[in-house]
């Protein structure tokens, strides 16, 4: 990893803005197989989008909403509504689409932009979903997959369409006590039988693409190492360090050719590239100014990627990180007034979503045996706006307060804040707990 890098101005700007918070980790992705319906044709060339004046908000029933991630040039979740497990994602006009699925699972790999690959851990078996037309995907009956045991739940899965990564995390009996160990193995996608020989490490973040599967994992007796990983035929081969857990999480993105991995530790964000058809590893830092963690999220614009950091005075910018892995130009973003945002690039822009949301436990009055009941109790706070990114900072419209700004009640667990988008469209999604959801369109195609 190279040295403290305080030479150039935007390093010296940078370690001058960033600032301190915690991330949690990135789920992986992966796969498909199924009739293969005709290709969607290629999205369109970036434009400029509208907001939806006057939008109006549909009320849905909707429970256990999971983000699955991009795909095919769309976002993707996953919820029951009602008791029918469904693919969410938004149609060709922008209104929301569902999909059933055979079962709700948040174990999905996304294998490129051709589809998915859902884990159901409990048969064990799996299913393809093939997204080659994005508005029409095409779920495949579920599969057995003899290489999982029943009752065997993954921490990290990814593939390729040929083979699988599955990470297991599992509690393990040793002197002195119980702990958690990890176990790490390749399955056959057309068989679903095992490929090699186990790794006695967890993955927390995978990716499998053409013959490669690649992980940032914890090797076993290890607790505190962060290391690069390729697991093949032959097991598990490190292929980098990636320096301490000191700080929590890591983030992990598919750029051209190369699987890109950022990761906080105190003073420093790390950065690492692997060029997954050359098979060589990249790896670079630059510095920030608070001793702390930062809190790290990607975001692709259309003509760069790069990571939102939480600043200093609890500002955050976008720093785009180039093809030699240097850092750009802090890019402010607006001030937020709380403590948790959603980002997600749209057209020309990038649609951001500043929410506050708690949920805790109340109790009564004690009865005639001195007994307390507790409930749930909820509030949740929240605005959106759009920016377009600019040098320096960020050019905004005016914030607007999302439905049930302001609200709280008892008996429920309140909302958490999902976006979703393709090519032209974007909305933003309430997702209740023990409440009913909101949808709420934003952004489409200019008239």
């Amino acid at each position: 990893m190279s040295s403290p890098l305080v030479a150039r101005s935007p390093r010296l700007l940078l370690a001058a803005l960033l600032g301190c918070g915690a991330r949690v980790d990135s789920p992986p992705a992966d796969p498909t197989a199924a009739a293969p319906p005709d290709a969607s044709p290629p999205a369109p060339a970036v434009s400029a989008t509208c907001p939806i004046d006057q939008p109006t908000a549909e009320e849905l029933r909707l429970a256990a909403v999971v983000d699955v991630g991009d795909a095919a040039g769309k976002r993707w979740l996953v919820a029951r509504e009602g008791d029918v497990p469904v693919l969410l994602h938004l149609d060709a006009a922008g209104a929301l689409a569902r999909t059933r699925l055979p079962d709700w699972t948040e174990d999905i790999a996304v294998e490129r932009d051709s589809g998915l690959r859902l884990f159901f851990t409990d048969e064990p078996t799996w299913a393809a979903v093939d997204l080659r037309d994005r508005d029409a995907p095409v779920v495949a009956d579920p599969v057995a997959v003899p290489g999982l045991v029943p009752g065997e739940y993954p921490k990290g899965v990814a593939s390729d369409g040929a083979r699988a990564l599955v990470s297991l995390y599992r509690e393990a009996r040793r002197p002195g006590g119980e702990r958690h160990e990890g176990d790490t193995f390749l399955l056959d996608v057309a068989t679903g039988g095992r490929l090699g020989p186990r790794a006695g490490m967890t993955v927390w973040a995978a990716h499998c693409d053409a013959g490669r599967c690649l992980g940032v994992a914890t090797p076993n007796g290890d607790r505190k190492s962060r290391t690069l990983v390729e697991i093949g035929d032959g097991g598990a081969v490190r292929l980098g360090d990636l320096g301490r857990w000191d700080c929590n999480g890591v983030v992990t993105w598919l750029e051209g050719q190369e699987w890109r991995i950022a990761w906080s530790e105190r003073k420093t964000i790390g950065l690492a590239a692997y060029d997954l058809e050359a098979g060589k590893l990249r790896q670079d830092s630059f510095p920030t100014a608070d001793p702390d963690c930062a809190d790290l999220a990607h975001l692709a614009l259309p003509d760069r990627h790069g990571l939102v950091v939480t600043a200093a005075d609890g500002r955050r910018a976008f720093v785009a990180i180039g093809p030699d892995l240097r850092p750009g130009a802090p890019e402010l973003l607006p001030k937020f007034e709380h403590d948790r945002q959603r980002f997600l690039a749209v057209g020309d822009g990038v649609l951001l979503v500043d929410f506050a949301a708690s949920a805790n436990l109340r109790h009564g009055p004690e009865d005639a045996e001195g007994v307390r009941e507790y409930h749930d109790v909820w509030q949740f706070a929240g605005r959106r706006q759009y920016a377009r990114p600019a040098p320096g900072e960020w050019k905004t419209e005016p914030a607007v307060a999302l439905p049930h700004d302001g609200e709280h009640g008892d008996f429920a667990r309140g909302y958490d804040v999902h976006l979703l988008a393709r090519p032209g469209h974007a909305g933003v999604l309430l997702a209740g707990d023990g409440l009913a959801s909101t949808w709420l369109p934003l952004r489409r195609t200019c008239p």
